[in-house]
């Protein structure tokens, strides 16, 4: 999965400057916050093993969403 530094000079070399293009960005922080609403302690590695699972199983028609990310933590905190 790629950090935030990648992922920009992925947009940067790819396609015109002049195009236009829409994205979302889910942070660890993001995880860890709804891990808390939820009542579970997550901690950044497991944070980033929650993005790293949603983003292996996205799908243009799913896309991410808190919906997502709350089942993603469920799973992974059933698993662990």
């Amino acid at each position: 999965m790629p950090t935030r530094s990648q992922a920009a000079v992925s947009l940067v070399s790819g396609g015109k400057t002049s195009d236009v293009i829409a994205f979302s960005v889910w942070t660890t922080g993001d995880v860890i916050d709804k891990a808390e609403n939820m009542g579970f302690k997550v901690k950044k590695s497991e944070a980033e093993c929650v993005l790293e699972n949603i983003h292996g199983d996205q799908t243009a028609s799913q896309g991410i969403n808190w919906d997502v990310i709350e089942w993603a933590i469920r799973e992974y905190m059933e698993g662990k």
